[in-house]
């Protein structure tokens, strides 16, 4: 999926950050991503195995971990609340029309 996210870079140095794990195991076809829900800026991860890892995210920030994938054109969407000092969650992608997604992203906007 192609989301527009801002990249903002951080000139001060901060010590509280931690590697954040996103855990799903159903497909390596999905996109997934963590919004900061107090400054709606979204990071990607990269794949790590099975999961999807953050390195170096802002610690006890709460987030929404999204996820979406396709398959044979159905759309899937994981969407969990969470706080990055959990360390990691796991996801679990349902089924949803493209309206459903739509209402559901509308969280984040």
């Amino acid at each position: 999926a192609n989301w527009n996210y801002h990249n903002i870079d951080r000139f001060a140095p901060f010590t509280n950050s931690v590697d954040y794990y996103v855990i799903e195991e159903s497909s390596k076809s999905k996109d997934i991503k963590i919004v900061a829900k107090q400054s709606k800026i979204a990071l990607p991860g990269k794949p790590d195995g099975d999961n999807y890892l953050f390195k170096k995210v802002f610690d006890k920030v709460p987030v929404w971990v999204i996820g979406l994938k396709q398959s044979k054109g159905q759309s899937y969407l994981a969407m969990e609340d969470e706080n990055t000092s959990n360390k990691s969650t796991t996801v679990t992608f349902e089924p949803v029309t493209i309206a459903e997604l739509k209402d559901l992203l509308k969280q984040i906007d």
